[in-house]
């Protein structure tokens, strides 16, 4: 899901290392994203059914901005990959 601030990626893996997945798919979106967007990433593959319904939302939605920083704050229990200076999370 892509908004006007972030990027929010929903992944699966088997990995046994979550950290280094997560530093992974977040340096491959970076690549990808400029670098003021906020980037963040969960192998809780038990919130890509939230992050979906976000996609038929716009910015006018009743608490569309509420409702994603909820799911953000979700996201953040899961390892974020490593800290850059171009990639500030909120």
């Amino acid at each position: 899901l892509v908004t006007s601030e972030e990027v929010l990626i929903v992944y699966d893996t088997d990995s046994k290392n979550r950290n280094l997945t997560a530093d992974q798919v977040k340096r491959t979106a970076m690549s990808v994203v400029p670098g003021w967007f906020h980037i963040y990433v969960s192998d809780n593959t038990a919130l890509r059914g939230n992050l979906e319904s976000h996609a038929t939302m716009d910015a006018d939605s009743r608490n569309a901005e509420y409702s994603i920083d909820q799911l953000i704050k979700e996201m953040k229990k899961s390892p974020q990959g490593s800290s850059t200076n171009t990639n500030k999370e909120k």
